[in-house]
């Protein structure tokens, strides 16, 4: 039988664990999609809502007549990829089709159309995706991601 001092230990050492974990363990990124100023602007947290950092960004244009089961093809021609080359991650936020200075495009950034897309994010300090759609008049249309 577990003495008091042990339950009470055993609980605190959970408390801290969650709390460590919360604030600084890699869990997934968290990534919202929104339309602003004419452009899209992608926000990145953990699945904790704190601050987290990306060293690799793909957008891609889902093609669905060819994707199924499960397999996700894309649209080359709409595609974008960043990809970091320095030690400081994004964290924040980033513009579709900017590079900020410690980055390359490793692709060219055509304008997203109305479509369907998925966003997916590498490196750092942990990954994630969200699929999203843009509408016919230009709004985002939230779909399934990470933390969902």
């Amino acid at each position: 039988m577990m003495s008091k001092m042990t339950r009470a230990m055993v609980v605190v050492g959970a408390v801290a664990a969650g709390i460590a974990c919360d604030y600084f363990g890699p869990t997934g990124v968290r990534i919202e999609v929104e339309r602003e100023a004419g452009s899209y602007v992608f926000h990145f947290t953990s699945c904790r809502g704190t601050p987290i950092g990306v060293r690799g960004i793909r957008v891609g244009e889902v093609d669905l007549r060819r994707s199924s089961g499960g397999q996700t093809v894309y649209n080359d021609n709409q595609s974008c990829e960043l990809e970091l080359r320095a030690s400081r991650p994004i964290r924040g936020s980033w513009r579709y089709g900017s590079v900020p200075p410690n980055g390359v495009l490793t692709t060219k950034c055509p304008p997203l159309k109305p479509g369907t897309y998925v966003v997916d994010v590498s490196g750092g300090e942990a990954g994630g995706y969200r699929d999203f759609r843009i509408e016919g008049d230009g709004s985002v249309k939230r779909g399934k991601g990470t933390c969902d």
